[in-house]
């Protein structure tokens, strides 16, 4: 019997950032890997949170890059 192929579903992709990953980067390095995964379309959720100084980076490089028209938004909780 053929494998059944699950039909085209339009989904949520969550992409979670652990801090073991983080730990070893550049801030800007954190900051291009949130942001691949959001033009992906994807939900990023860190597992440890970014400095005040990332956090600030982060919306500059977001403001600058990022279409609004593509673009949901932002949420930083800390």
């Amino acid at each position: 019997m053929p494998e059944a192929t699950p039909p085209d579903v339009d989904g949520v992709q969550i992409d979670l950032i652990s801090g073991a990953r983080m730990e070893n980067l550049t801030g800007m390095e954190k900051i291009r890997l949130i942001l691949d995964g959001v033009r992906e379309g994807n939900i990023v959720i860190l597992e440890e949170g970014l400095s005040p100084d990332e956090e600030s980076k982060l919306i500059e490089v977001t403001m600058t890059e990022i279409s609004p028209d593509e673009f949901n938004g932002i949420e930083i909780e800390t």
